[in-house]
């Protein structure tokens, strides 16, 4: 559901590449910590939306990153409720299809916003660590 991605740097990843070895490991890193800061901002987002009877597991503790995905000129890694989620009903449904329709809701339920939100909340950490990417490589 939300999105890190760095694209463009294709031919500056390639230079840069033949010019330092630990580039691709650095830039790994700082995605991963990209993504753990806006798991971390939804889950909040999520906690604070979602108030009441919760089940064992909640829905909002179940975002987490995926794969950091090196594409042809891009790094992407994508931050979703991962996993079987069972809600206070006790019916088991993939996490990140009770996330969506909460985030965007459906015919006879209105969206609660939560994902956007707390990617919104995390843009300005998660800018700051790109930044050290920056600071690296100069």
């Amino acid at each position: 559901m939300a999105k890190i991605t760095v694209d463009g740097l294709n031919g500056l990843l390639i230079q840069m590449t033949k010019t330092d070895a630990t580039l691709e490991t650095r830039i790994r890193k700082v995605m991963e910590m990209a993504a753990e800061v806006t798991a971390e901002s939804v889950t909040s987002e999520g906690q604070k939306k979602f108030k009441g009877k919760k089940p064992g597991v909640p829905l909002e503790d179940m975002v987490k990153p995926g794969p950091t995905l090196f594409t042809g000129d891009a790094v992407l890694i994508e931050v979703w409720p991962q996993g079987t989620y069972t809600g206070i009903r006790g019916k088991p449904r993939r996490a990140e299809t009770v996330g969506f329709v909460l985030e965007y809701g459906r015919t006879d339920m209105a969206a609660r916003r939560w994902f956007k939100p707390g990617t919104r909340k995390a843009t300005k950490k998660v800018n700051s660590i790109i930044m050290e990417l920056q600071g690296g490589i100069a």
